[in-house]
């Protein structure tokens, strides 16, 4: 089915194409460029996300500093240690139907 959509007579030819592409596509997420779909008018549709192609990708995280004031920190403390709250029924209802 594939070969006939591509019009490729021979699976050395259609292996040839996939490593192609394969070989752009790790070059570009060793780039640390994010690959996907857009639409005719330059909307994006879908990322494609592949845990092959991860193992290139920049291995940088991204980080952001916050200047917390003691107040946050307290207030942070307080919510991180305390008991949590038994779920609601408007959640209860929702995890049943998702």
């Amino acid at each position: 089915m594939l070969k006939a959509d591509l019009d490729i007579r021979s699976n050395a030819e259609l292996l040839s194409e996939a490593i192609a592409i394969v070989r752009w596509l790790v070059r570009e997420r060793r780039s640390g460029r994010m690959l996907a779909s857009f639409t005719a008018d330059d909307r994006p549709m879908h990322q494609l996300v592949s845990s092959l192609l991860e193992r290139v990708a920049p291995h940088e995280l991204p980080s952001v500093e916050i200047q917390w004031t003691s107040e946050q920190l307290a207030s942070l403390a307080q919510l991180a240690s305390a008991e949590p709250q038994p779920p609601t029924q408007a959640l209860v209802r929702a995890m049943k139907h998702p």
